[in-house]
C-alpha cells in the first residue's frame, strides 16, 4: 500500500517536475520548439522499481517475525545465549569494560544486534552516495574546466587560415599592438588506423616546446610531445585497442605516417592526435607553412588585436578562449539548475533512509530505555544514549560511503563522456566535509 501511494504521488509529481524542467532547458539552450510527450514505458519503471524494493523489503523482516514463537513475543523473552555474550569489540579492546555506562551501552548495542547495525550503515551509505554524486558532478565540472582554460590551454586566441600560410603572415601577426607570443601550429582532419581498426580525428601539430598548450596523463602528470611520437586522447584506447609504445598510421590528403604512442592525454574538450608541428607540415606536405597560429595577447588590448585579427583578408576564423570560456558558464546554469533539483531529491531520500533507520533501531530498544529509567538514569541521559548510538553508525557508514559514492561517481560520469567532452572524476574537500555534516546531523 505504501509503495502504491508513492509510485502514485511520485508519478504526479514527476510528471510535473518534467514539464518545469524541460522549459528552463530549452530556454537555456534556446531550442525554439520543444514538443513535450508522455511516455508510459517510464511510468512503468518506475512502479516496477518502487513496488519491487517495497516487496523485498516487507518480506524479508516478515519471515523474520513470522518464525518468533508467539510464547515468547507475547512475554518479550529475550534470549541470554545471544544478546549476553561479550562483543568481540570488547574483547579485542578490553578498556572498553572500563567505561561508563553511558559510553558502554551504545558501543555494545551495535556490535551485539548486527544486522540491525549493518542495515543502518548500509541506508547510511545510500545516503551518501545521493548526496555525493550531486556535488560531486558540480565540483568535477568545475575542476576539468579550470584544468582546461587554467593549464591545458594557455593561449588567449587560435587565428586559423584558410590556406597555409608562411613565416611572413607570422611576422606581421607578431607586429599587431598587444600580441605578446606567436607560435606555428597546424590542424587538419586525419584517420588514425591501428591495423583493421580505424577512427576519424583532428591532427594536431605544435612545437615541441610550446607554450601555448599543456598535457597532462592519466596520472596527472605533465607530459611533452617528442619526436616520432604522438599525444592521442585516452578516448582512442578502447576504441583502436591501443597502448602506449603501439605504432598507429595517421593520414590525411592522401598522405600517411606512422608514430609511436608516448602517452595517453586527459583533455576535457575534444579528442585530437598531438605531433611535433614539423612532422605534422611534413605529412600535409605544407614545406614551412602553418595552417593556425597561437597568439598570446595584452588583455588591455584584446579588442583592438580582435578587429585586427578579422582585418586579414587570408583569416577564415578566430577560436577565442574567453568567449568559449563564456559560452560555458552560461550553459553551466543549466547543470546547476539540475544539480539543486536532484540535491534536494537526495536529501529528502537520505533524510528519510536515516529516520527510518533510527527510529526503527529506537522502538526496539523500548524496554532496555525503560529499564534504564526505572533505575534512575535521567530521560535526557537515556535519549542522549540513544543519540550516541545513532551518531557512531552514522559515523561508520562515513568511510564506505565515501567510497561507493566515488565508485558510483565515476560510473556515471562516463555516461557523459563523448567524442567533445571527457571528463576526469574529482570530489573536492568541502564534498567531503559537507556530505559527512548533512548525515551525522540528520
Amino acid at each position: 500500500v505504501v509503495g502504491l501511494v508513492g509510485v502514485f504521488l511520485g508519478s504526479l509529481l514527476g510528471w510535473g517536475a518534467t514539464g518545469i524542467v524541460s522549459k528552463v532547458y530549452s530556454s537555456v539552450m534556446k531550442i525554439p520548439f520543444v514538443r513535450y510527450g508522455t511516455y508510459p514505458e517510464v511510468f512503468l519503471y518506475g512502479f516496477l522499481m518502487a513496488m519491487g524494493f517495497c516487496a523485498i523489503s516487507g518480506i524479508v523482516p516478515a519471515r523474520r517475525s513470522a518464525k518468533v514463537q508467539p510464547t515468547e513475543a507475547l512475554r518479550g523473552v529475550v534470549d541470554p545465549t545471544r544478546y549476553g555474550k561479550v562483543t568481540w569489540v570488547e574483547r579485542l579492546l578490553p578498556r572498553i569494560g572500563r567505561l561508563r555506562v553511558f559510553w558502554r551501552l551504545p558501543l555494545r548495542n551495535i556490535f551485539r544486534n548486527r544486522r540491525r547495525t549493518a542495515f543502518t550503515v548500509i541506508g547510511i551509505m545510500f545516503a551518501i552516495i545521493l548526496i555525493m554524486l550531486n556535488l560531486g558532478i558540480n565540483d568535477t565540472v568545475n575542476a576539468n574546466m579550470d584544468q582546461a582554460f587554467d593549464h591545458l590551454f594557455t593561449f588567449d586566441i587560435a587565428v586559423l587560415f584558410l590556406d597555409p600560410q608562411t613565416r611572413v603572415t607570422q611576422n606581421k601577426l607578431e607586429k599587431i599592438a598587444g600580441v605578446t607570443v606567436v607560435e606555428p601550429a597546424i590542424g587538419a582532419p586525419c584517420t588514425v588506423s591501428n591495423g583493421d581498426e580505424d577512427v576519424n580525428s583532428i591532427l594536431m601539430g605544435t612545437l615541441v616546446d610550446t607554450v601555448m598548450r599543456g598535457f597532462l596523463d592519466e596520472k596527472n602528470q605533465a607530459v611533452e610531445i617528442s619526436p616520432g611520437h604522438c599525444l592521442m586522447s585516452r578516448n582512442y584506447r578502447d576504441q583502436l585497442s591501443i597502448d602506449v609504445g603501439d605504432m598507429v598510421k595517421v593520414s590525411a590528403f592522401n598522405r600517411s605516417r606512422s608514430f609511436m604512442v608516448s602517452e595517453f592525454i586527459m583533455e576535457p574538450m575534444g579528442s585530437f592526435v598531438y605531433v611535433p608541428v614539423e612532422e605534422a607540415r611534413d605529412l600535409l606536405g605544407y614545406g614551412t607553412r602553418s595552417s593556425a597560429f597561437y597568439i598570446q595577447l595584452d588583455e588591455g588590448y584584446y579588442q583592438e588585436v580582435r578587429d585586427a585579427l578579422y582585418d586579414m583578408p587570408e583569416v577564415l576564423t578566430l577560436v577565442d578562449l574567453g568567449q568559449i570560456e563564456k559560452e560555458i558558464n552560461s550553459y553551466m546554469a543549466l547543470m546547476y539548475i539540475v544539480i539543486a533539483v536532484m540535491l534536494v531529491f537526495g536529501l529528502i531520500m537520505a533524510f528519510s533512509l536515516v529516520s527510518n533507520t533510527s527510529t526503527i533501531n529506537i522502538m526496539e530498544r523500548e524496554q532496555e530505555v525503560a529499564t534504564m529509567l526505572t533505575l534512575g538514569v535521567p530521560q535526557w541521559k537515556a535519549s542522549l544514549s540513544l543519540t550516541l548510538e545513532n551518531v557512531i553508525m552514522g559515523l561508520l557508514g562515513l568511510v564506505p560511503g565515501y567510497i561507493a559514492a566515488r565508485f558510483v561517481m565515476v560510473q556515471a560520469m562516463r555516461l557523459y563522456e563523448t567524442d567533445l567532452f571527457a571528463f576526469t572524476p574529482a570530489i573536492s574537500v568541502w564534498t567531503f566535509i559537507i556530505t559527512g555534516v548533512i548525515v551525522i546531523v540528520a
